[in-house]
């Protein structure tokens, strides 16, 4: 074989080890991308139901209203025979029927209100039972438990995911803490919850999920210890008074710099702007190896 062949095969194996190389830096820095993009894709659509929810709200009528919350008050009231027992709702077990009303109720789009938590900084959108498909997206209602429209002797159990790739949902609820103050907006009403339990259980203890007779409490569920899921986070909160000047707590924290939320609003470009920069940086470390930058082997 002549000299010039070797040289040709050897270039063309040369070339082909660099496209391998540029296509396994492209797969890694598309895993690592992944859980970042996938988050901000979710999220965007948490606030778009969300902002769907409110402007659905504000538009139906206060008849209107008043007849899905009579409604929801009977519904609530008929959980208080005891007829109906809560199941643990990341069991994987059929949820107990509770008639196909069930789905109408407090349903305004896709949709019945969202919850607010300020101090992880989250507002997610509350859907109806707790199907994979909704605990994917958002927050799931337990059928079983009160709807959250508030009133004595209610405990409306809502639900949600930890440690998911592709979104935040209840990841850090365990940084919330007797005190805090979470929200759940539902038919343009604004209900106040202050947390004055946490409790870490055994998914068959359910006597937290049940109603406390004379309360007005909202219990929030998620797995524990954090990918280990043996236990379950119960996090409750009693009514209190809504006071609108508390939400400049929320403003506050949601003007300070948050990198998620940044890369939420410009997921293009940013995603663009990494993968760019990555493929100069694979480029140039090729053309470092082949020598045709000062310092690259000879």
């Amino acid at each position: 074989m002549s000299e010039n062949n070797k040289k040709q095969k050897m270039e063309g194996k040369g070339k082909k080890q660099q496209i391998t190389l540029v296509l396994i830096f492209i797969a890694g820095l598309s895993i690592f991308l992944y859980p970042i993009i996938s988050n901000a894709i979710n999220s965007r659509h948490q606030t778009y139901s969300v902002n769907s929810y409110d402007e659905e709200a504000a538009k139906t009528s206060l008849q209107e209203k008043e007849e899905m919350k009579k409604e929801a008050q009977v519904y609530n009231e008929s959980l208080q025979e005891g007829s109906v027992k809560i199941t643990d709702p990341f069991s994987g077990s059929d949820p107990q029927e509770m008639g196909v009303s069930y789905m109408d109720m407090l349903n305004l789009g896709e949709t019945m209100g969202h919850l607010e938590i300020p101090k992880i900084n989250v507002d997610l959108p509350i859907y109806h039972g707790t199907s994979d498909a909704v605990l994917q997206k958002g927050v799931g209602h337990i059928e079983q438990s009160s709807l959250p429209i508030g009133g004595v002797d209610t405990n409306t159990v809502l639900t949600g995911h930890r440690g998911l790739p592709t979104s935040k949902l209840f990841t850090d609820l365990d940084k919330m803490e007797v005190g805090d103050l979470f929200y759940i907006h539902t038919l343009g009403d604004t209900l106040a919850y202050k947390v004055n339990q946490i409790n870490v259980v055994i998914p068959t203890d359910i006597k937290k999920l049940e109603v406390e007779k004379g309360k007005d409490i909202v219990t929030l569920v998620t797995c524990t210890p954090y990918m280990i899921n043996s236990h379950r986070l119960l996090v409750t909160g009693e009514r209190v008074p809504y006071v609108a000047s508390k939400d400049t707590e929320v403003d506050v924290k949601s003007s300070e710099p948050d990198i998620e939320a940044w890369v939420s609003k410009n997921l293009v470009y940013a995603a663009s702007l990494i993968v760019l920069i990555a493929g100069l940086g694979a480029i140039l470390v090729l053309r470092r190896r082949k020598g045709r930058l000062p310092g690259g082997d000879k």
